[in-house]
């Protein structure tokens, strides 16, 4: 079953706006174990559309086609849809009527153009939009079963939600006897190693057939996915046994990017324990990726906050350290630790983790990172020197100081080498 979309229209084309429509399609498609087998972009030109339709019809068994539906001269997916069909263009009164009621209740008057959206191929069958004045259609063109839609994003996801989605699971899964490929995804996401080392690792052993595995590598993370085309449970599960075994202590979630570092938070919870960290060194990019994991569970503080000249005698002194750097921050943090003594925070046993992170002076490169453990009265210091580009250092460094609270609450390496990072400690 080959299912395949269409964007149109020159804005796409010429990167002026971001076709986020595509990737809409294909996430709801695998939700419904089905698979976006290819996406092909094209401008307003009747030429390259009708060239593309009629290509795609031949090979093609489900094909939708996004924007082009209104009402302007470079509006032209119907007129390309009735010439390459063969069917005439004519008005269609479900669509006239649409029309007309959206200019009734919103009491505006429709120029003439508008008129052009109500002219459908003979024999197209509607699709609604209660959200724009396009209605959208669908009909066959030569093997495959064409979806016409608006690209406007609050009109389209609508119209694929309510209409097109269900019908497509419909015809694909209609003929039980006869049952397409069911398609299966399970995501991971792993951090401290590099793409090219844990894909060199997982080729040493081979999935099954009937899955493929692939990789997306980020700035933060790197995301393995295993997916199958008609997988056994068994075949499934042994996949994602590999991955896990392969990706070892460096694994910080799955399912989702929304569940990275999930075991994190799930102990902090669990134990009614919070994180503080001070931070003098990623620009703002510690907060923002700790609220996306961590919400609710730790606090940020830049160690410009101002200084308090009283002492907090609940937070042990580390200011012996023989490195002069780690007494600096370990002054600021007493410090910040006593501008929130009074939150619930550090009430009650709650706040027990402090990470501080700090960059010299002399080097912005070389980056120092404290750990303390207030129940156990235990710290470590790491210093690391960052050789990778520098318009990722802020995201990277804010990932290794959540790695270290994951590694130190998980028994791991906390002592973990990462990639672009050279341990000086």
């Amino acid at each position: 079953m080959r299912i395949e979309m269409i964007s149109t229209g020159d804005e796409i084309m010429t990167g002026f706006v971001t076709d986020t429509n595509t990737g809409f399609f294909a996430s709801r498609l695998l939700e419904s174990g089905l698979f976006l087998t290819r996406h092909t972009g094209v401008g307003d030109s009747m030429d390259e559309l009708t060239e593309v339709f009629k290509e795609r019809s031949k090979t093609a068994d489900i094909v939708l086609v996004n924007g082009g539906l209104g009402p302007t001269t470079d509006d032209l997916t119907a007129e390309a849809a009735s010439i390459v069909s063969g069917q005439p263009l004519e008005i269609s009164n479900q669509c006239l009527e649409h029309l007309k009621q959206w200019q009734k209740i919103r009491g505006i008057k429709l120029t003439d153009n508008n008129s052009k959206q109500a002219f459908l191929p003979r024999g197209a069958e509607v699709i609604p939009n209660p959200f724009g004045t396009a209605c959208g259609f669908k009909m066959k063109i030569g093997k495959a079963l064409f979806y016409f839609t608006p690209g406007v994003p609050a009109e389209y996801t609508k119209m694929l939600d309510n209409h097109i989605l269900p019908d497509i699971i419909h015809e694909v899964f209609s003929d039980t006897e006869n049952r397409q490929p069911v398609m299966s995804v399970s995501r991971f996401f792993v951090y401290g190693i590099s793409e090219s080392t844990i894909g060199r690792a997982l080729s040493r052993e081979p999935a099954p057939d009937s899955i493929t595995i692939g990789y997306r590598a980020t700035p933060s993370f790197v995301e393995i996915k295993a997916i199958g085309r008609n997988a056994t449970p068994d075949e499934i599960s042994e996949t994602e046994n590999l991955i896990i075994r392969h990706a070892g202590d460096c694994l910080i979630g799955a399912e989702s990017e929304d569940k990275l570092f999930s075991d994190v938070k799930k102990y902090l919870t669990d134990n009614n324990k919070a994180v503080f960290f001070i931070d003098n060194v990623t620009q703002g990019r510690l907060p923002i990726e700790v609220s996306k994991f961590l919400t609710g569970r730790c606090i940020v503080v830049s160690s410009s906050i101002p200084a308090s000249q009283n002492k907090n005698d609940n937070f042990p002194d580390f200011s012996n350290s023989t490195d002069s750097k780690q007494s600096c921050f370990t002054d600021i943090m007493k410090k910040s630790v006593h501008l929130f003594n009074n939150r619930d925070f550090f009430t009650n046993g709650t706040y027990r983790f402090v990470v501080t992170i700090d960059t010299d002076s002399h080097n912005e490169n070389m980056i120092f990172i404290s750990f303390f453990d207030v129940d156990k009265k235990e710290q470590f210091k790491r210093k690391l020197l960052y050789k990778g580009l520098s318009g990722r250092k802020y995201l990277v460094i804010s990932f290794i100081a959540l790695d270290t609270i994951r590694r130190y609450l998980k028994n791991r390496d906390y002592r973990h080498s990462y990639p672009y990072f050279e341990d000086l400690s």
